[in-house]
């Protein structure tokens, strides 16, 4: 996904682990974003917004609902320890929604 998104679309989030290089599922993973206004969704694996796509590949889908600079922190625990944090931009629409 690009690094902008509009106010209204799913962000697609993708959560990689590896051990040793080789992908592998951690035995806990929790995706956290928080909204510009600091809002915060905390998804838990498994739940309906955050799938397993393959070995050590997760996807969260987060609805972004308002204008500005999303964060997020991938986390694995357990088999693997991990944690990655990053940002996006959600753009308001400059034709309406």
């Amino acid at each position: 996904m690009a690094n902008n998104a509009y106010v209204g679309q799913n962000l697609l989030i993708e959560c990689e682990f590896r051990l040793n290089g080789v992908p592998t599922d951690p035995s806990i993973v929790t995706v956290t974003s928080k909204s510009p206004l600091g809002s915060t969704v905390v998804l838990t694996y498994p739940n309906a917004n955050l799938i397993r796509r393959s070995e050590g590949l997760f996807e969260a889908s987060i609805l972004a609902g308002e204008a500005g600079t999303w964060s997020f922190r991938a986390t694995g625990l357990g088999v693997v320890d991990a944690v990655n944090e990053f940002s996006m931009t959600v753009l308001a629409s400059a034709v309406g929604a």
